[in-house]
C-alpha cells in the first residue's frame, strides 16, 4: 500500500477535558518544568466508545494535542498544534488482522467521562467508563494485542503464543510523507506536525519471571508497510513483542483529567473532530 500526503483534515475543536479543581491546584503549585514532566508522566486514559465518537470506534484517548482512536482493525492518531489550522491524521493498519477480535478494557480507572453536547440530554453521554489499558484478543492467531502508555508515549505489545510465527503481524501506514528507519533501529515517521518515532523493538521472552533479551527489528514488507524480523530459538512459553510510539510533537492544549478525575464537556460544538471515518 502506498504511503499517501501527509493526512491533513480540519482541526478538531474538542476542548480538552477539564482537571478537576484539586488537580489543577496540584499543577498550578508547580514550576513549568515540574509541571510538564509530572504531565507527561501520566498514563493515557482510553475511553469506551459509547455514543461520543464515531460508532467504528471502540476506544478513544485524548491529551496534550492529540486524539487517539482505536477501531478493529487501525489505531487512527489524530495531531494538532495552536499555530495549525488542520490536523494531521496518521493511520496504522493491521494488515491481515482479525476484525472479529475481541476488544476490552482493562484496569479500570475511577474517573468517569462525561460529555453535555448541546441543550439535548438525548445527546449527552455520562458516567462513561476509563481504563489505562485496551486488549485485543487473538488480533493475529496466536497472537494478542495490548495498548497502554503515558503522555505523548503510546506502547503497544505484541504476545505472541508458543510456536507462532510474529512474521504475520504487518502494519500498513498511511499519512506520513516518508518512512525510514534509522540507524538506532528506530522506524520514523516523517508527517506535516514533525517526527514520530516508533521505537526499535523489544523483543523479549518470560523465563523463570525474568526476561530474556530476543533479537529484533523491523523490516519493509513493501510500500510503507512495516513487519518484524524475530530471531530464531523462540523455545520459551512465550515471547512478547514490545514497541512503543513517540508522538509527543511539541503539540498543545490543556491536560487531560489526572486518574480519579470526571472530565466533561459541553458546548454546542463540542464534539467535532477530524473527518477520519
Amino acid at each position: 500500500m502506498a504511503a499517501s500526503p501527509a493526512g491533513a483534515a480540519k482541526g478538531p475543536e474538542v476542548p480538552a477535558p477539564a482537571l478537576a479543581p484539586a488537580a489543577i491546584g496540584r499543577v498550578q503549585q508547580l514550576p513549568r518544568s515540574a509541571a510538564l514532566q509530572s504531565y507527561y508522566g501520566l498514563p493515557l486514559i482510553f475511553e469506551a466508545n459509547e455514543g461520543q465518537t464515531d460508532p467504528k470506534v471502540k476506544f478513544v484517548s485524548r491529551g496534550r494535542g492529540y486524539t487517539l482512536f482505536l477501531t478493529p482493525g487501525e489505531m487512527v492518531l489524530g495531531l494538532t498544534k495552536p499555530q495549525e489550522a488542520r490536523a494531521t491524521v496518521v493511520r496504522m493498519k493491521l494488515l491481515g488482522a482479525n476484525r472479529q477480535s475481541s476488544v476490552a478494557g482493562v484496569e479500570e480507572l475511577p474517573g468517569k467521562a462525561n460529555y453535555f453536547i448541546g441543550n439535548d440530554p438525548a445527546r449527552w453521554r455520562t458516567n462513561i467508563p476509563t481504563y489505562a489499558r485496551v486488549k485485543y484478543e487473538a488480533i493475529y492467531p496466536g497472537v494478542d494485542l495490548v495498548y497502554y502508555g503515558n503522555q505523548g508515549h503510546l506502547e503497544y505489545d505484541f504476545v505472541v503464543a508458543p510456536g507462532v510465527d510474529p512474521k504475520a503481524i504487518t502494519l500498513a501506514f498511511e499519512g506520513p510523507d516518508k518512512l525510514k528507519v534509522d540507524a538506532q533501529g528506530d522506524l520514523v515517521l516523517q508527517t506535516a506536525s514533525g517526527e514520530l518515532r516508533l521505537k526499535k523493538p523489544l523483543v523479549y521472552q518470560e523465563v523463570d519471571g525474568q526476561r530474556k533479551p530476543v533479537a529484533g527489528n523491523y523490516i519493509f514488507k513493501g510500500k510503507a508497510r512495516v513487519g518484524f524480523q524475530v530471531a530464531g530459538g523462540l523455545d520459551e512459553p512465550h515471547e512478547l513483542l514490545q514497541l512503543c510510539l513517540r508522538f509527543a510533537s511539541g503539540a498543545s492544549a490543556s491536560p487531560p483529567p489526572r486518574r480519579g478525575a470526571s472530565a466533561a464537556r459541553a458546548g454546542g460544538n463540542a464534539d467535532q473532530q477530524p473527518a477520519l471515518f
